[in-house]
Formats: C-alpha cells, sequence, structure tokens
C-alpha cells in the first residue's frame, strides 16, 4: 500500500512538474515593466521610441521619457493602463507637430501622465471636432503637466481646444493655457467636460473660445456639462467671443464646486448678441466657497449681463465667503 502511494505521488509530481514547464498548469503574475524611451523618433516598430512602448507595453507599465521633444506622426491612443513620466515640463514635449490631437484615452483604461509638455495638438482625425490636444475617455490623471498650444478649428461644433473629457479627469498641479478652438458652435478654449473632472492647485489661463459664421462661444476657460470639483486653482485671462460670448472663465451647464480658487480677468465678449458671465455664467447647481471673482468683464452685444457671475438662479448659500469685485458691468447678475 505505501509502495502504491509513493508511485501514485511521484507520477503527480511528475505531471505537475511537465504541466509546469510545458504551460498547461501555470500560476503566473505579470510584474510590471518600465520602459525607458530615449529614441525621439516616432515608430511603432523601434526600440526605444515612445510609439513603440505605448504599443508593446502591459497593463500597468511604467514608460519614463526623457529630455527632448517628440514630434508625433500621428495621435497616441493609449488602450491600457500605463504610468507615462518625463523629466519634467519644460525639459519633455510630445508635440503633435499638426498631425492631430496629441493623446487619445480609451475608455475604462487608467493613465498618469506627469511631468511632460502636451502641445501642437489640432484635434482629429478621429472626431476632429473633439479635442485639440487630449481626448479622454479613460481615466487620466495629469500631474505637473502642461497642456498648451494646441487648436482645434472646425466648421461646426468644436469641443475642447485644449482637452476634450467624457470620462474622469484629475488635474494636479498642472496647467491647461493658451490652447484655442475655432468652431461654428465653440465650446470650451480651454477644456470641455461632459463626464467627471477634478481640479487641484492647477492653472486654466489664457485660452480662447471663439465662434465663427454667427455662432455662440461658451467657455473661454472650461465649458462643463458635467461634474467640476475645483481647489486651490486659477482661471485666468481667458475669452469667450463669438456672435454670444458665454463664459469667459467658465461656462456650466452641469454641476460645478469651486472652493478656494480664483476667478479673473477673464473675458465674455459677444460681437451682437449677448454677452454674459465674464468670469462664470452658471445654471442653479453651483457652489462658489472661499473664493475670489475678480476684474472679470463682459462686453459688447446687445444684452451685457454679470461682468463677475451671470446666474439664470442664484440663492446667497451658493456664495460663501467669497470674494466679488471690480468686475464690469456688474458683479453678479441672476434672473431670478
Amino acid at each position: 500500500m505505501k509502495k502504491n502511494l509513493i508511485i501514485i505521488g511521484l507520477l503527480f509530481y511528475t505531471v505537475l512538474a511537465f504541466g509546469f514547464s510545458n504551460g498547461f498548469i501555470a500560476v503566473s503574475e505579470v510584474q510590471a515593466a518600465d520602459w525607458y524611451v530615449t529614441n525621439p523618433a516616432d515608430s511603432p516598430v523601434v526600440f526605444g521610441c515612445l510609439r513603440h512602448a505605448i504599443i508593446n507595453a502591459h497593463h500597468g507599465d511604467t514608460i519614463y521619457l526623457d529630455s527632448t521633444t517628440y514630434f508625433l506622426n500621428r495621435p497616441l491612443f493609449i488602450q491600457k493602463d500605463l504610468s507615462i513620466i518625463g523629466k519634467g515640463r519644460r525639459r519633455t514635449i510630445i508635440d503633435g507637430n499638426g498631425n492631430g490631437r496629441v493623446f487619445r484615452v480609451a475608455t475604462g483604461r487608467k493613465v498618469k501622465i506627469a511631468m511632460v509638455r502636451i502641445t501642437g495638438g489640432v484635434g482629429g482625425p478621429w472626431n476632429p471636432e473633439k479635442g485639440g490636444g487630449i481626448y479622454n475617455s479613460g481615466n487620466l490623471v495629469l500631474v505637473r503637466t502642461v497642456v498648451i498650444g494646441n487648436v482645434l478649428d472646425v466648421s461646426g461644433r468644436g469641443y475642447g481646444g485644449g482637452i476634450f473629457n467624457d470620462g474622469n479627469l484629475t488635474l494636479i498641479k498642472s496647467y491647461v493655457i493658451e490652447n484655442t478652438t475655432i468652431a461654428g458652435f465653440s465650446f470650451g478654449g480651454g477644456i470641455y467636460n461632459s463626464g467627471d473632472i477634478i481640479i487641484i492647485r492647477s492653472n486654466i489661463s489664457e485660452n480662447i473660445s471663439e465662434a465663427i459664421n454667427f455662432g455662440p462661444a461658451y467657455g473661454g476657460g472650461i465649458e462643463n456639462s458635467g461634474d467640476l470639483i475645483m481647489r486651490r486653482s486659477k482661471v485666468s485671462g481667458n475669452t469667450a467671443k463669438g456672435h454670444s460670448g458665454i463664459g469667459g472663465g467658465i461656462n456650466n451647464d452641469g454641476n460645478i464646486t469651486i472652493r478656494r480658487s480664483l476667478v479673473a480677468g477673464n473675458i465674455a465678449e459677444g460681437v451682437y448678441e449677448d454677452a454674459v458671465g465674464g468670469g462664470i455664467s452658471t445654471g442653479k447647481n453651483f457652489m462658489i466657497t472661499g473664493s475670489r471673482i475678480l476684474r472679470n468683464t463682459a462686453t459688447g452685444g446687445d444684452y451685457v449681463w454679470g461682468g463677475g457671475i451671470y446666474t439664470g438662479y442664484f440663492e446667497p448659500y451658493q456664495l460663501r465667503n467669497t470674494i466679488v469685485r471690480g468686475n464690469i458691468p456688474d458683479q453678479v447678475y441672476a434672473e431670478f
């Protein structure tokens, strides 16, 4: 009996060992890998290039970039959970080179991009009306990153010269500056959001939402139709300019919470009709706490309202410990 048990045990050990060695029975854990991008060329097949690393990386891998400029031939489409880390926003530059947007993040993917500059995007080639620099449908976190100098120029509706987000987006110590949307109906010079966005210690400045062909322009800095939370951040020097200019800094058609932030020096310019909400134009779902709304302007057009804040509905509790001052032509205009 003991001899039989020994034989059975040896047979089981042999099958198990054979199975492991031939891949039939395998319990393995894929370890996250690091990729080092040292070649600035845009190639899917050359090892050491950014596009090659994105294509060949596995979920959870980290791609480290060098101090150089990566000029793209077409957008980078991220369909995996990845981290992309540069050497600093002045040293590591990813340039769309006028060949479409810079990044597209697929639905459900978790992506972190840190310490890079994202520039030179022009939207497209897929969904050319959405996202000059970035089109995010996943869970994207930007840390110490600059999105600058991207342009969305379309004849119809245009959404987000810098970033289009219909997923989850978090900005931490980042900048969205000097981006432009030019469109028949223009929504968000810097950012268009229809998903969820959290902005922390970041700067949304000098963006332009410009409408052509007698169309309206919304949200020079941010156009929000989703949920937006902003803390300790700045929205300044943005412009919404069109037949109607609505929300020079922010236009909110969703839900917005602003805490300890500055909205200053933004302009809503209506060439022919309305100019409303130089700083912020919003529906009833907003809360602003411990912030400053300063020196914003609504100008031009037949109807000019709300240099600081324009809202269709207002209750005093929606502005707490907030300074609204120096706005033109008025501080807060509420229809109801």
